[in-house]
């Protein structure tokens, strides 16, 4: 929600794309997870890019690391695998299914973000602590609407935004998030057309 990040972005973030100390926090958008949980490039040119992170949300990702699964090489390999910022618990790539039915859905549950649906059957037959678990009100990419809302509210511009969340065209911020920013020539023709009507 802090970065605009798409989750499979953030999947195949690694440790050594964050930079969580200093004055300025920041994390490097260079790859992502596919579908398959396979490593590749972004989804285009623009989505490698630098997004700035606040210091709260550093500190909250520097206490995680400490606890954070790490991956273990394989027997008989003398290369280091990568270590991802947001593990599954064995320091490796989330699927999303995966790191939906794990982490979001319960995550959701205990925050009670939810309809009064339940949650997809697969999911409250994964265990027994599952069971009542209802359908979450929205999934993980709503944060990134979220982020691209209040940065709109905070006065960024569509082409700075277009930058921010990786878009390859303004056309597609601006078809995404257009109605979000205020049109003062609207305003001002609205209002001329109420003091004519008067």
């Amino acid at each position: 929600m802090f970065g605009g990040v798409r989750m499979s972005e953030l999947r195949g973030l690694e440790r050594k794309s964050a930079q969580l100390s200093g004055e300025a926090a920041y994390l490097q958008i260079v790859q992502r997870a596919d579908r398959y949980c396979v490593i590749g490039s972004v989804k285009s040119a623009a989505g490698r890019r630098t997004v700035d992170i606040g210091p709260e949300t550093a500190l909250a990702l520097r206490n995680w690391l400490l606890v954070a699964p790490k991956a273990k090489p394989k027997k008989g390999d003398l290369k280091s695998p990568p270590q991802y910022l947001f593990p599954n618990k064995n320091g490796g790539i989330w699927g999303y299914a995966n790191f939906r039915a794990r982490f979001w859905v319960p995550l959701m549950n205990h925050c009670g973000l939810v309809t009064e649906a339940p949650a997809d059957q697969h999911i409250r037959e994964a265990s027994p602590g599952y069971a009542e678990f209802k359908a979450t009100l929205f999934g993980p990419h709503m944060l990134r609407h979220v982020y691209a809302s209040l940065q709109i509210e905070r006065g960024v511009t569509p082409k700075r935004l277009q930058k921010l969340i990786g878009h390859s065209t303004l056309k597609m911020t601006l078809d995404t998030y257009g109605h979000l920013w205020p049109d003062d020539s609207a305003e001002r023709a609205y209002a001329s057309a109420i003091e004519q009507a008067l």
